[in-house]
């Protein structure tokens, strides 16, 4: 499942605020009978209360794990496996991390057959993140470019 967002800081607005949502929600129909929670928000923003509900709660159990994109990067690193069916090469970062690096099927046969085996390259995307999950790291990236780390582009 993916976030459904408009733009995205959209997205990363959902992502920032999802563990206090989950948390509030966890509230209801649990131990204390709470049945419901109403947030009301200033009047100067002009928004009416917003009324948290069971299926509220069942809702936002179902988004854990949707992903959303972070903020644009560039990652480096040199790739160790490829998945010509996914369209994926596997990135172990200067870091020692890897990412799962999704690209276009162009982006994917330059990765395969234009770069040398051990060649670090420059990936420009966008980090996938995990409702519930810490938003400081990410095992996947989608690139929407991809060169030699050597060259300047």
């Amino acid at each position: 499942m993916s976030v459904n967002a408009k733009t995205a800081k959209d997205s990363l607005l959902v992502g920032a605020i999802y563990g206090d949502v989950y948390q509030i929600t966890n509230n209801i129909l649990n131990v204390g009978g709470v049945e419901g929670i109403e947030l009301m928000p200033s009047k100067k923003i002009g928004v009416g209360p917003i009324k948290l509900t069971s299926d509220t709660k069942q809702y936002v159990r179902r988004l854990l794990n949707a992903t959303y994109r972070g903020p644009k990067q560039e990652i480096i690193g040199v790739v160790i496996s490829l998945s010509p069916n996914r369209f994926v090469s596997e990135v172990k970062l200067k870091s020692g991390r890897t990412v799962k690096v999704r690209l276009s099927p162009e982006r994917f046969d330059f990765v395969r057959y234009e770069t040398k085996s051990k060649e670090f390259l420059r990936f420009k995307g966008h980090p996938i993140m995990r409702l519930g999950k810490e938003n400081t790291t990410y095992d996947e990236f989608e690139a929407e470019s991809v060169a030699s780390a050597a060259s300047k582009h």
